[in-house]
């Protein structure tokens, strides 16, 4: 028994350290100012026995905030539920890692394709 209890122990820390080290996201909100589409080729999928070709599109957002604008992008066969000149709330951390969240809260990760400082004062 003080075996299951030690293991239960010990599972337990490991637990809270995970816990304890997750990063909270340096969470902002910006302006979507446009969305891009192109083509990024097919995938193959199975549909009632057949494989059928349904297309990927590599998304671009355009995401102005303060004195920067930012492009993130996202491959996927549809384009995230947000709205065009709305608010939007993004995270880009100091590994690179970005994400958005669309109109729902619902988080996605997306590539930072570019950084660019305008010339207006935030």
């Amino acid at each position: 028994m003080s075996r299951k209890r030690a293991l239960f122990v010990v599972l337990a820390i490991l637990f809270s350290v995970g816990l304890a080290a997750a990063k909270k996201l340096p969470w902002q909100t910006g302006k979507l100012t446009h969305i891009e589409s192109r083509s990024a080729g097919s995938v193959a999928l199975p549909v009632g026995g057949m494989l059928v070709a349904a297309p990927i599109h590599e998304w671009v957002y355009v995401v102005e905030a303060g004195s920067m604008v930012y492009q993130f992008e996202r491959k996927s066969p549809a384009p995230l539920n947000v709205t065009i000149n709305g608010n939007v709330k993004f995270a880009v951390e100091k590994s690179g890692k970005a994400f958005l969240r669309d109109d729902t809260g619902k988080k996605f990760a997306v590539v930072t394709l570019r950084k660019t400082a305008t010339n207006q004062k935030p």
